[in-house]
């Protein structure tokens, strides 16, 4: 390619989460030489200055119209009115922001697929090509469907993190004549003293990072307490790192605690074991429990065991007991244990096992740093998503 690309990525997040930490991680690893990229995001977004301290420009633009089909209809519905008035409020500056692009820019990359309205919005107007990167797996829904035959009609090139969500979309609908599957990139883990407010005694510890949510089982954290309660064990502490307000509309005692805004701290008192379970609300630094910590767990309801908190905890050599069926991070006797299905009582019998034989962790921890290193290498998989660039901006815009 004679002239370097010129590429602009624009990303919807806070800059807080898994999806902006991504990007950021991937622009920080490229050869310079070969690319040169822009981003576009949310105003006051905490991780600008970062792109400014690696010499990357960051402009700050208007919300952007965006959706995402969940299971919940209505919820779905509502999310794709409030994005379509966005887009509507937004149709000067996006007629701008396309003349811009086409003066600019070789190719868009949408950092999440929530952006696809947003996508939607400027193919009639942009000459370059559209990629999209694709994060997540939703739920089989007649708006899941439709979305993904929109997304198929209007983007050129998908960057899938998994082959599982590649999978997700076609199973849904979706069709695509070119596409990437490119792991997240984790950085290697970097000194940073434990949490302070993890106790340091001789008790097993279990982390888990995430805020509550019923799809992310955090709820089963007091189940597998319980159960390990009940076998007479008191040398285990599981330590909860993220918001523990419940959300409305879950079964049984849950959804009654709920509905008096209870947490999952009530959750836990309710079943006699809030002395098992640390909760530290939101943590700025989750790294620091990890450090503190000996295993992760996740014991997720979307069988999904590839998530940037179990990418990390395996980079700081922590093993992990999560749900799913996909063992290209987590695998069952290497790097920690695969449920498939869960089951409350075996996860209870796994983590008593590894506080009866703690040498496992640290083989195990070995094995998952090397392997989290080698899949998630920063250069290696920042110089995919390069070529993946190219090769689009080579072949040109695909879609009318």
């Amino acid at each position: 390619m004679a002239k370097k690309p010129r590429i602009l990525c624009i990303e919807m997040g806070t800059g807080k989460g898994g999806a902006s930490r991504s990007l950021f991680f991937s622009i920080a690893h490229m050869d310079r030489s070969a690319v040169d990229v822009t981003v576009w995001g949310r105003e006051n977004n905490p991780i600008a200055e970062m792109y400014r301290e690696i010499g990357v420009q960051f402009v700050a633009v208007p919300n952007q119209p965006s959706f995402r089909a969940m299971p919940n209809t209505l919820k779905s519905l509502v999310d794709l009115v409030a994005g379509l008035r966005t887009w509507n409020r937004q149709r000067e500056w996006l007629k701008n922001a396309a003349v811009e692009i086409n003066s600019a820019f070789d190719l868009v990359h949408l950092n999440h697929e929530r952006l696809f309205l947003l996508a939607w919005a400027l193919r009639p107007m942009v000459k370059v090509p559209i990629s999209m990167h694709m994060r997540t797996n939703p739920f089989n829904t007649f708006l899941s469907r439709w979305e993904m035959r929109q997304r198929s009609r209007v983007i050129d090139h998908f960057v899938y993190i998994t082959e599982n969500e590649l999978e997700t979309f076609k199973r849904l609908g979706g069709t695509e004549q070119s596409s990437s599957i490119i792991f997240n990139i984790v950085a290697p883990p970097e000194p940073i003293a434990p949490h302070m407010k993890v106790p340091q005694d001789n008790r097993l510890k279990i982390a888990s990072l995430a805020n509550f949510d019923w799809l992310r089982g955090t709820d089963r954290l007091v189940d597998v307490a319980a159960a390990i309660k009940k076998r007479g064990r008191s040398d285990i502490l599981f330590i909860s790192a993220g918001m523990s307000k419940l959300s409305k509309g879950m079964p049984g005692d849950l959804g009654k605690l709920a509905a008096n805004d209870g947490s999952l701290e009530d959750y836990a008192k309710l079943r006699g074991v809030d002395d098992m379970i640390l909760f530290l609300g939101h943590v700025a630094q989750p790294e620091s429990v990890l450090v503190a910590s000996d295993i992760l767990v996740k014991f997720t309801r979307e069988d999904n065991p590839w998530g940037r908190d179990i990418m990390e905890a395996l980079a700081y050599g922590k093993p992990v007991i999560t749900v799913g069926k996909w063992q290209t991070f987590v695998e069952t006797g290497k790097t920690g244990i695969m449920l498939d299905p869960f089951d409350t009582d075996r996860a209870a019998d796994d983590i008593i096992h590894f506080a009866d034989h703690r040498n496992r962790l640290d083989e195990m921890g070995q094995i998952a740093k090397a392997r989290i290193a080698d899949l998630c290498n920063g250069n290696a998989r920042a110089a995919d998503l390069v070529n993946s660039w190219h090769n689009v901006i080579e072949r040109g815009r695909t879609k009318p």
